[in-house]
């Protein structure tokens, strides 16, 4: 219970860490991305988007060893690896994985959600997919971590 405690802890911190990084990463451009945004709504009637799995990700495959490539390939990979260890860790339900892969649906869309809504990037359903892998790779290390301990 006590380590449910701690893992709870680390999970809000990685949420605050999250949202941190996201609006501190973005603080300088955030303002002329916005009004690049609004300028695009208003000029073309929609905001930049991709919902063609995989396109995204096949440009920057395309692109590698590019820094951008590798940036955005495992940045976007990464960046959830500790919500896939910290969500079970902390919450003994979501160490199965059929709990698990709904909420880890749910914060990876919600995440490309909100940066539409926010104006703060665009939507692609490619990030979703990368988020999800990072999710995944997270809980298989908290598997193995778990396996590990207590057997």
């Amino acid at each position: 219970m006590k380590k449910e405690r701690y893992a709870r802890l680390a999970l809000l911190g990685y949420f605050v860490l999250l949202v941190a990084a996201f609006v501190f990463t973005r603080m300088d451009s955030l303002v002329g991305y916005r009004q690049e945004m609004q300028w695009y709504l208003e000029y073309y009637g929609w905001l930049p988007h991709n919902y063609v799995p995989f396109q995204t990700i096949g440009l920057y495959l395309s692109q590698l060893p590019s820094t951008i490539a590798l940036r955005n390939l495992f940045g976007n990979i990464l960046v959830l690896l500790p919500f896939g260890v910290l969500l079970p860790w902390g919450f003994a339900r979501f160490r199965r994985f059929g709990p698990f892969l709904g909420v880890c649906a749910l914060f990876c869309v919600g995440l490309e959600v909100f940066q539409r809504l926010t104006l703060t990037g665009t939507f692609d359903v490619d990030d979703i997919i990368l988020g999800f892998i990072g999710c995944l790779a997270g809980f298989l290390v908290f598997q193995g971590l778990y396996k590990m301990y207590h057997t």
